[in-house]
């Protein structure tokens, strides 16, 4: 590796600089939000998520709220799980999970992995579906509508670039009740 001197310092300590960079995340960057249809591929095992269109990742990554559709199966969060691959390896530290109301989903944890084989868990487990409600514009009919928004945070301190992300249901109970509205990476 190669170094080189940016500066000496008067006590004798030189600041050295290599092939450093800094790990710059957010909403804005390309898969973060807006839409995503085809560009991030979604897979899904267990009781997860159903809607009434053909490929459930052009609904949840297509930069608009949906309609009220789709939903989750009713059944343990145990062993089930919800992927996306983002093609190449991405870090991201932060999700924003969008759905019609604030609903207890069961316990959950974010995983990483390069070879969807083998996952490393990033962060602490956490309550999926306990959002903040607001109201939002309603993009279908131009009024106005509740809206929960969940920011999952158990990814704050991840530095490690993943090809692919797993969310795990580690406990508790899934609901038909509430409908999936959006997903958001903060990613870089």
């Amino acid at each position: 590796m190669r170094f080189s001197l940016l500066q000496k310092e008067p006590s004798h300590m030189y600041i050295y600089s290599s092939n450093i960079f800094s790990i710059v995340t957010s909403y804005s960057n390309p898969l973060g939000s807006g839409n995503r249809n085809g560009m991030i591929v979604y897979s899904q095992f267990g009781n997860t998520l159903t809607a009434n269109y053909p490929t459930l990742g052009t609904i949840i990554f297509n930069g608009f709220f949906t309609p009220d559709n789709v939903g989750y199966a009713n059944g343990p969060a145990l062993g089930t799980w919800m992927m996306f691959d983002f093609g190449t390896p991405r870090i991201i530290q932060e999700v924003k999970w969008y759905q019609d109301t604030s609903w207890n989903m069961g316990t959950w944890q974010w995983q990483g992995s390069n070879d969807s084989v083998n996952w490393s868990n990033i962060g602490g487990n956490f309550i999926l579906g306990i959002g903040i409600v607001t109201s939002v514009l309603d993009p279908y009919n131009s009024t106005y509508r509740n809206e929960s928004v969940q920011t999952q945070t158990s990814l704050n301190d991840n530095r490690i670039a993943y090809r692919y992300y797993k969310l795990s249901g580690v406990s508790g109970t899934m609901s038909y009740t509430p409908y999936i509205h959006e997903i958001e990476f903060k990613i870089n």
